[in-house]
């Protein structure tokens, strides 16, 4: 990993500066200064991690300055099917494999309501190479039984839920995800919309 301190190319007359690394500057010893629109790029991108860091808060070392992540690697939606009958634990792969937006269609005949658990915030971000702080994506459940049950999303290990998380039949819900640690494996899920399917 090259150092921040290397500066490897101005941008313009913009005095703003690139680096190359391949984590966000966050220690004191990560040398600056850093000023407003200084760009890290990350050179050892993977699927599903950021494209790089840019300061938003300037600062003489990576311990005041702050950066957020931008772009990501990868598919911007995904979806995936389950055709559970009864209540399930969803995987970690289930929820997650795009940068903007997931549906999973719930597409088993259901004889009654039934829970369909979150995986541990631990099992998520080991579906999700490259997470960090701050990441966010839309999460669309989609109630597709032909039976005239909902399902109700339930939370596991490190989740925070938030607003109304039942799924009526031939209803969607569509829910943020936002992972709100790393290091302790906590995210939160918050419902945000609903709508009819067909």
């Amino acid at each position: 990993m090259r150092p921040y301190s290397q500066l490897r190319q101005y941008r313009n007359d913009l005095s703003a500066h690139e680096y190359w690394s391949s984590t966000m500057p966050v220690a004191s010893t990560d040398k600056g200064p850093f000023n407003v629109s200084d760009l890290i790029w990350n050179d050892t991108p993977i699927i599903g991690g950021p494209i790089g860091w840019i300061c938003t808060t300037a600062g003489a070392d990576a311990s005041l300055a702050v950066f957020s992540p931008f772009g990501a690697i990868g598919p911007a939606a995904a979806y995936s099917a389950a055709v559970n009958t009864t209540g399930f634990t969803a995987t970690g792969a289930q929820i997650s494999g795009g940068s903007a937006s997931v549906d999973l269609a719930l597409t088993g005949t259901l004889g009654a309501g039934a829970a369909i658990t979150l995986p541990t915030v631990a099992n998520l971000l080991a579906a999700l190479p490259g997470a960090y702080v701050g990441q966010t994506y839309r999460l669309r459940i989609i109630n597709e039984s032909s039976a005239n049950f909902a399902w109700t999303v339930t939370t596991n290990t490190g989740w925070t839920l938030n607003g109304t998380m039942t799924i009526a039949q031939n209803t969607w819900r569509e829910f943020i995800v936002a992972i709100t640690s790393v290091a302790s494996a906590t995210a939160s899920l918050t419902s945000v919309a609903v709508g009819t399917y067909s």
